[in-house]
Protein backbone atom coordinates (compact mmCIF):
# COMPACT_ATOMS: atom_id res chain seq x y z
CA UNK A 1 0.00 0.00 0.00
CA UNK A 2 1.12 3.46 -0.48
CA UNK A 3 1.08 6.41 1.90
CA UNK A 4 2.22 9.47 1.63
CA UNK A 5 5.85 10.91 2.45
CA UNK A 6 4.72 12.84 5.13
CA UNK A 7 2.59 9.89 7.09
CA UNK A 8 5.83 7.97 6.51
CA UNK A 9 8.40 10.43 7.80
CA UNK A 10 6.21 11.14 10.93
CA UNK A 11 6.58 7.52 11.60
CA UNK A 12 10.34 7.98 11.46
CA UNK A 13 10.89 10.92 13.71
CA UNK A 14 8.70 9.57 16.27
CA UNK A 15 10.56 6.49 16.69
CA UNK A 16 14.14 8.58 16.11
CA UNK A 17 12.95 11.81 17.53
CA UNK A 18 13.26 15.22 16.17
CA UNK A 19 15.52 17.65 18.26
CA UNK A 20 13.57 21.62 18.71
CA UNK A 21 14.92 24.55 16.65
CA UNK A 22 14.62 27.56 18.43
CA UNK A 23 14.31 31.39 17.30
CA UNK A 24 14.04 34.78 19.53
CA UNK A 25 11.40 36.56 18.00
CA UNK A 26 11.26 40.50 19.41
CA UNK A 27 7.71 42.10 19.37
CA UNK A 28 7.09 45.63 21.47
CA UNK A 29 4.34 45.64 24.60
CA UNK A 30 4.09 48.90 25.62
CA UNK A 31 7.65 50.33 27.46
CA UNK A 32 8.36 46.89 27.43
CA UNK A 33 10.36 44.53 25.04
CA UNK A 34 8.45 41.14 24.79
CA UNK A 35 11.17 38.65 23.38
CA UNK A 36 9.08 35.32 22.26
CA UNK A 37 11.16 32.05 21.86
CA UNK A 38 9.64 29.70 19.67
CA UNK A 39 10.76 26.30 19.55
CA UNK A 40 9.69 23.68 15.70
CA UNK A 41 10.39 20.81 14.61
CA UNK A 42 10.49 18.93 17.44
CA UNK A 43 9.38 15.40 18.22
CA UNK A 44 8.22 13.70 20.72
CA UNK A 45 6.25 16.65 21.97
CA UNK A 46 7.86 16.74 25.54
CA UNK A 47 9.99 19.72 25.42
CA UNK A 48 10.67 22.09 28.41
CA UNK A 49 11.74 25.94 26.99
CA UNK A 50 12.98 28.10 29.97
CA UNK A 51 14.93 31.77 29.59
CA UNK A 52 17.84 32.39 31.35
CA UNK A 53 18.86 35.92 32.37
CA UNK A 54 22.79 35.81 33.18
CA UNK A 55 22.93 32.33 33.25
CA UNK A 56 19.81 32.22 35.60
CA UNK A 57 16.86 30.87 35.04
CA UNK A 58 14.15 33.43 34.87
CA UNK A 59 10.70 32.72 36.42
CA UNK A 60 8.48 35.66 35.68
CA UNK A 61 7.84 34.69 31.69
CA UNK A 62 4.15 34.32 30.28
CA UNK A 63 3.97 30.47 30.34
CA UNK A 64 5.04 28.20 27.99
CA UNK A 65 2.49 26.73 25.41
CA UNK A 66 1.30 23.27 25.30
CA UNK A 67 3.21 21.54 22.11
CA UNK A 68 1.22 21.76 19.12
CA UNK A 69 1.38 19.60 16.26
CA UNK A 70 2.22 20.85 12.89
CA UNK A 71 0.67 18.63 10.98
CA UNK A 72 4.07 17.05 9.40
CA UNK A 73 4.77 14.76 12.46
CA UNK A 74 6.46 17.09 14.62
CA UNK A 75 5.59 19.92 17.24
CA UNK A 76 5.86 23.46 17.88
CA UNK A 77 5.33 25.85 21.60
CA UNK A 78 6.98 28.90 22.77
CA UNK A 79 7.66 31.24 25.69
CA UNK A 80 7.91 35.04 26.56
CA UNK A 81 9.97 37.05 28.27
CA UNK A 82 9.48 41.15 29.00
CA UNK A 83 12.46 43.04 29.16
CA UNK A 84 13.29 46.48 29.29
CA UNK A 85 14.25 47.87 26.07
CA UNK A 86 18.22 48.81 25.80
CA UNK A 87 18.85 45.85 28.62
CA UNK A 88 22.06 45.00 28.86
CA UNK A 89 21.33 41.29 30.63
CA UNK A 90 22.17 38.46 28.63
CA UNK A 91 19.09 36.48 27.38
CA UNK A 92 19.11 32.83 26.97
CA UNK A 93 16.19 30.98 25.60
CA UNK A 94 17.07 26.73 26.33
CA UNK A 95 15.37 23.74 25.15
CA UNK A 96 15.62 20.35 27.27
CA UNK A 97 14.46 17.49 24.87
CA UNK A 98 14.80 13.79 24.74
CA UNK A 99 16.42 13.91 21.10
CA UNK A 100 18.96 16.00 23.17
CA UNK A 101 22.01 14.89 25.51
CA UNK A 102 22.64 18.63 26.39
CA UNK A 103 20.14 21.25 26.16
CA UNK A 104 19.77 23.35 22.92
CA UNK A 105 19.68 27.08 23.24
CA UNK A 106 19.60 30.63 21.70
CA UNK A 107 20.82 34.27 23.08
CA UNK A 108 19.34 37.23 22.20
CA UNK A 109 22.21 39.59 21.07
CA UNK A 110 23.26 42.98 22.19
CA UNK A 111 21.76 44.79 19.10
CA UNK A 112 18.04 44.84 18.33
CA UNK A 113 17.39 41.41 16.33
CA UNK A 114 20.52 40.03 16.52
CA UNK A 115 20.30 36.24 17.45
CA UNK A 116 23.14 33.69 17.52
CA UNK A 117 23.50 30.50 18.97
CA UNK A 118 23.56 26.76 18.71
CA UNK A 119 20.33 26.12 16.24
CA UNK A 120 18.85 25.26 12.83
CA UNK A 121 16.43 27.15 11.11
CA UNK A 122 17.36 30.31 9.80
CA UNK A 123 14.67 31.06 6.83
CA UNK A 124 11.84 33.07 7.29
CA UNK A 125 9.23 32.91 9.90
CA UNK A 126 7.31 30.57 7.58
CA UNK A 127 9.91 27.88 8.69
CA UNK A 128 8.18 27.53 11.72
CA UNK A 129 4.53 27.72 10.95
Amino acid sequence: HWRPFWVTLAAILSYIGAPPRLRIVPERSGHALALTCHAWGFTPPEVTLRWLRNGEVVGDTRGQSRALPVGDGTFRTQVTIEVAPGTRDTLECSALHPSLQEPVSVTWGESFGAISGDFGGLGFFGDFF
